[in-house]
C-alpha cells in the first residue's frame, strides 16, 4: 500500500496521498476499507441506541452487575446523564435507526438503577453502530467481545504498508492509538516512545486546552470574565464565544459545528432559541447570504429533531411543538408535516430560484 486517492464529495476534486504507512481506522466501515485493497477484514456490527436525560442525575458512571445486557450503564456527559444501550446485529454501517421499543426497553432498565428516574425528563436519543470485529468465533451481539484488534497486512495477507485497527470503543481510543502507533514505528524503524496517555487533547483555536469544572462558564460570566450577551442560556454561551468559534474557521462553519464546539442547541429547547440568535450572529460576521442562513437554520432544526423524534411525549412534545411554533413565525416555514417522517434525514433548503448559486 502506498497510499490512497481522495475525492471531495462536494466539490468533486481529487487528489491522491502518497504514504509509507497507512492505517485503516474506519470504525464500521473498515472491512469497507479494507476491500478496496482486495484484503477481507470480517467486521460483524452491531447497532446501538442511547438517551440522554435533561440533567446530571449521577456524578460517577453507574453499571448493573450483571451479564451484559440493554440499559445497564448510566454515565454522567456534562450537563446531561446518558442511558444506554441496546445491541441489534446490522450489517450496515450507516444504520442509525432508533425503534420505539429501544426507548422503552433503556428507560425501563434504568429504573433499576435508580427508581424514579423513568418519569424524567429525556431530551434526545440517537443511534450508532459498534464495530465488532469478528476473526471467526467472536459470536454475535452481547458475546461478541468488545476488545480490539491491530491487523498488520504485511504478516497476515502479504500487503505491506498497510494496517488495521479494528474493533474497541471511544473509552480505549488512546491505547488503540497507542498500539497502532507502535508497529507502525516498529515497521519504520522509529524507537521514540509513544506520548499520548500523557498529553491532553488539544483545544479547537482560541479555545481553553485544559480540562475545566461543570460551572466554569456561569462563574466566569458571573464575574465578568466573559462578557456579552448570553445566547444559549442551557450551556451558557455568550455573543463574544461564538464569534471566536466563527474566526478559527475558514469557512462559515455549519451550526452544527457550533453545537460541537460550544453545546449550543443541546439543552432542554434543543436549539429551539439559541439557534436563530446564533444563526443571526453567523449570518452577521461571515456575511453569509439570507437563502444560505435559511438552509443552515433549516438543517441544524431538522438534526435536532431527529434525535428529539423518538421521544415525542410529555415534555418533550410540549417543547417540540413550542419549537416548531416559533420557528414557524420566524420563518415562514421550517418543518412541513410531512418532515415529521423524514425528520432523521436532513436535507438543505433549496435556494429561491432567482438566488445566486453557493460558493
Amino acid at each position: 500500500m502506498v497510499g490512497a486517492r481522495l475525492r471531495d464529495n462536494k466539490g468533486g476534486e481529487e487528489a491522491t496521498v502518497t504514504a509509507r504507512m497507512v492505517v485503516n481506522a474506519a470504525g464500521p466501515w473498515a472491512g469497507r476499507v479494507a476491500a478496496l485493497a482486495g484484503i477481507g477484514v470480517s467486521m460483524k456490527n452491531s447497532r446501538g441506541a442511547l438517551v440522554a436525560l435533561n440533567l446530571r442525575w449521577v456524578n460517577t458512571i453507574v453499571n448493573r452487575c450483571r451479564p451484559p445486557g440493554d440499559g445497564d450503564i448510566m454515565v454522567p456527559v456534562g450537563t446531561v446523564c446518558v442511558l444506554g444501550t441496546t445491541s441489534v446485529p446490522t450489517d450496515d454501517p450507516f444504520d442509525t435507526r432508533i425503534e420505539p421499543w429501544e426507548v422503552s426497553r433503556i428507560l425501563e432498565e434504568a429504573e433499576h438503577m435508580a427508581p424514579g428516574i423513568e418519569r424524567t425528563r429525556a431530551l434526545r436519543a440517537w443511534a450508532g453502530v459498534r464495530p465488532i470485529y469478528d476473526p471467526g468465533s467472536a459470536g454475535v451481539g452481547r458475546e461478541a467481545k468488545r476488545t480490539f484488534s491491530i491487523l498488520d497486512h504485511a504478516a497476515r495477507d502479504g500487503v505491506g504498508g498497510f494496517v488495521s485497527v479494528v474493533g474497541g470503543k471511544f473509552t480505549t481510543y488512546r491505547l488503540m492509538a497507542e498500539q497502532t502507533s507502535d508497529l507502525i514505528c516498529a515497521r519504520l524503524g522509529v524507537s521514540a516512545p509513544c506520548t499520548t496517555a500523557d498529553e491532553i487533547l488539544p483545544a479547537p483555536p482560541n479555545m481553553q486546552a485544559k480540562p475545566h469544572f461543570l460551572g466554569a462558564r456561569l462563574s466566569r460570566l458571573e464575574h465578568g470574565a466573559t462578557p456579552g450577551a448570553l445566547i444559549c442560556e442551557c450551556e451558557i454561551v455568550t455573543r463574544p464565544q461564538i464569534e471566536r468559534a466563527l474566526a478559527a474557521y475558514d469557512r462559515p462553519p455549519a451550526l452544527n459545528d457550533l453545537r460541537r464546539d460550544l453545546r449550543i442547541g443541546m439543552g432542554p429547547c434543543q436549539g429551539g432559541f439559541c439557534a436563530f440568535r446564533a444563526g443571526a450572529i453567523r449570518h452577521e460576521v461571515c456575511g453569509t447570504p439570507a437563502y444560505e442562513t435559511v438552509a443552515a437554520l433549516r438543517e441544524f432544526a431538522q438534526r435536532r429533531f431527529g434525535g428529539v423524534y423518538p421521544l415525542l411525549w410529555g415534555h418533550n412534545l410540549r417543547q417540540a411543538m413550542l419549537d416548531e411554533m416559533i420557528a414557524r413565525r420566524v420563518m415562514g416555514r421550517v418543518l412541513r408535516e410531512g418532515d415529521l417522517e423524514s425528520a432523521a434525514a436532513p436535507r438543505p433548503c433549496p435556494p429561491p430560484d432567482d438566488a445566486p448559486p453557493l460558493p
